[in-house]
């Protein structure tokens, strides 16, 4: 069961990442109004993705999930912070510095989304190797 799940989670995944590498694609190579056009949809499907993932997360029964949604709110939290602070430091203004320093964040965010693949990667090969480890247990028996 776990595999199947976990399956279908990472084609949800390695679709989100095609769409990345396209929409990334397309901003280097789009007109400033096409461009703002996508950011505004964009800004809006991951409004739309979070708050539903924050409503899956409160549905849950699971005390596991809420240990889960109290970490997540944390982080959105956090990411607040940074961002009000990341604004505050780097401005809004289109002079060089301003943009070093934007796509020097893009590239660590970009680092940052990697780490957590791997991290759920990691999380997912356990569960499954847990579940393969109860398998066997209740073939032995």
């Amino acid at each position: 069961m776990a595999h199947e799940i976990l399956s279908v989670k990472l084609c949800q995944l390695d679709d989100s990442v095609g769409r990345l590498h396209s929409r990334i694609h397309m901003s280097e190579t789009s007109n400033h109004q096409h461009l703002q056009q996508e950011i505004a949809v964009l800004e809006q499907e991951c409004m739309d993705a979070e708050a539903a993932l924050r409503e899956n997360l409160r549905r849950s029964k699971s005390s596991l999930v809420s240990v889960l949604a109290r970490g997540y709110g944390q982080v959105e939290h956090d990411i607040e912070q940074s961002k009000t602070q990341l604004q505050q430091l780097v401005g809004t203004g289109p002079d060089s510095e301003a943009v070093e320093e934007r796509l020097l964040l893009a590239e660590y965010l970009l680092d940052f989304a990697h780490r957590a693949a791997d991290r759920a990667l990691l999380f997912s090969m356990k569960a499954i190797d847990a579940q393969l480890t109860q398998q066997e247990k209740g073939e032995s028996l």
